[in-house]
């Protein structure tokens, strides 16, 4: 696949992201970057990926209670599943490099 026609496809699932269904998200799950590892926005807090047929729900808590390293940690938990929730034959289930390098402390 071409690099223009990836960055259609990449605009096309940014295209279904939307505040009243994917919204209050750390920056390391934005659309920005659920886009860029293949996923769109199916429904409220719910991933698809076009390719495979995955699903992924991505649920915060918003229970202070829970306090910042636990939700720390659930995230971290979401982030690396942008990756592994792909199917096995999905080009997305591969990009495990790209998504190392995203910046840890915006996991919260």
């Amino acid at each position: 696949e071409d690099a223009q026609a990836q960055r259609h496809d990449f605009a096309k699932r940014l295209q279904t992201f939307h505040v009243s269904t994917f919204a209050a998200k750390p920056p390391c799950l934005s659309p920005l970057l659920c886009a860029r590892f293949g996923w769109c926005n199916a429904d409220e807090d719910m991933l698809s990926c076009p390719t495979c047929g995955a699903a992924l729900s991505i649920e915060i808590p918003k229970t202070p209670s829970l306090g910042p390293k636990i939700i720390g940690r659930i995230v971290a938990k979401y982030r690396e599943q942008l990756v592994k929730n792909h199917h096995n034959t999905c080009p997305f289930s591969r990009d495990m490099a790209s998504l190392l390098y995203l910046n840890t402390s915006d996991s919260a």
